[in-house]
C-alpha cells in the first residue's frame, strides 16, 4: 500500500514537471495593414510637419561604477602600465573602438608585447594604447590614430610610461 501511494507521487510529480516544461501555445500575431497611397492620386496631400525636439549637444556624462569620466581618466593614469590596466580601460569606457594598429615591424620589442592597439574613447576624448600582454602603456588626450611621436609627449598630450623606450621616438 504505502509502495503504491509512492508510486503515485513520484509518477504526479513527474506529470507536473512535464506539463511545466511543455511551451505555451504562441500569442495570436496581429497584423496591422496601412492604407498605401497610389502612385495614380492627383497631388499629393501635404502633410504636417512635425516640431523636432532640440537634442542637447552633449549628453550628461555616464556614470559607471559611480564614477564621472574624469574620475575613471584619473584612474587609468594612476594605473598606466600595471597589472589589470588594460581591463579597467575596457570596462570604464565601453565606447572605445580600434582606430590604429601599430605592429612595430623591425623594432627590439619583445614579441609577445606587439601589436600595440590603439584604442579611442569618444567619451572621454582620449586613446588609450594596449600592448598585447594587456598593459596600457600611454594615454592621450584626444583622438591618435596614427604612429604616436615625440612631440605628443613632449606637448603634454601624451602620457606613456617610461619603460617604454620606442626607438622611433
Amino acid at each position: 500500500m504505502m509502495r503504491n501511494k509512492l508510486f503515485l507521487t513520484v509518477l504526479l510529480l513527474v506529470v507536473i514537471f512535464i506539463v511545466s516544461c511543455t511551451p505555451k501555445p504562441a500569442e495570436e500575431i496581429s497584423v496591422v495593414e496601412e492604407e498605401i497611397p497610389s502612385e495614380t492620386s492627383s497631388a499629393p496631400a501635404e502633410q504636417p510637419k512635425e516640431e523636432v525636439p532640440a537634442i542637447p549637444a552633449q549628453l550628461s556624462p555616464a556614470l559607471i561604477d559611480g564614477k564621472t569620466v574624469e574620475e575613471r581618466l584619473a584612474e587609468a593614469y594612476e594605473r598606466l602600465h600595471t597589472r589589470g590596466s588594460a581591463e579597467h580601460i575596457r570596462k570604464s569606457f565601453p565606447d572605445i573602438e580600434l582606430v590604429y594598429t601599430d605592429d612595430a615591424v623591425g623594432m627590439p620589442f619583445p614579441r609577445e608585447i606587439i601589436p600595440f592597439r590603439y584604442y579611442y574613447s569618444s567619451e572621454a576624448d582620449t586613446t588609450f594604447n594596449i600592448c598585447a600582454v594587456d598593459l596600457t602603456v600611454f594615454i592621450c588626450k584626444g583622438k591618435l590614430d596614427k604612429l604616436i611621436r615625440q612631440g605628443d609627449i613632449d606637448n603634454g598630450r601624451c602620457e606613456m610610461t617610461p619603460i617604454y623606450g620606442d626607438p622611433r621616438l
